[in-house]
Formats: C-alpha cells, structure tokens, sequence
C-alpha cells in the first residue's frame, strides 16, 4: 500500500511539472503571437502611410498640371520638385563657400 501511495505521489507531482511546463510554453506562445500581431500592425500603419503619401504626390503632380494647362503665356510654368528643396539651387541656408549665410537685413551676422 506505502508504495502504490509513493508512486501516486510521484505521478502527481510528474503532471503537475507537465502542467508547469504547458502553461509556460502556453505563455511563449501567446507572447509570441502578440508580438507577431504588433509586427504586423506596424507594417499595415507603414503601408498605409506610404499609399496616402503616393496618393499626395500624385494628386499634386495633377494640380500643378492642371495649373500648366490653364497658363495661357507658357513662361510660367510649375515644375514639380521629385525630392529634396523646392527652391531652384537648393536653399539650405548655405552660400556657394559651404559657410552658413545670414543675410536678412542685419549684415550678414547672426543674432542671439
């Protein structure tokens, strides 16, 4: 009787490790699948910015069309500006000497 008593003993204490040990991989799982649910949110928001920027470009491709159409002279047409400054020359705020230039009317200092 001692022994079958131990070994029911031992038997429980097995399953209870076993129930541990699903409960924790159960928990990997879900954590898993929660990150890979966030993983794919984020790559939807992206996605999705991405088309309505495309979107915008390309509704303002046709705005500054729509104006070149209309412009009955020709000598003042829009070009449209792919990527980078929209000033022609690129307006960084550097002159040709790669120094930073403050000319706004107060002699080329910066003020502070």
């Amino acid at each position: 009787m001692a022994r079958w008593l131990r070994a029911k003993k031992l038997e429980i204490k097995w399953k209870r490790k076993q129930m541990e040990r699903i409960k924790r991989r159960n928990k990997l799982t879900i954590g898993l699948i929660n990150c890979a649910n966030e993983l794919v949110d984020e790559f939807l928001v992206a996605a999705e910015l991405e088309n309505a920027n495309t979107r915008n470009e390309e509704g303002i491709q046709e705005a500054i069309q729509g104006v070149n159409d209309l412009n009955l002279h020709g000598s003042n047409n829009i070009r449209a500006v792919d990527n980078g400054s929209a000033a022609v020359g690129g307006n960084n705020g550097y002159n040709e000497d790669g120094e930073r230039g403050y000319d706004g009317g107060h002699g080329g200092e910066r003020h502070e």
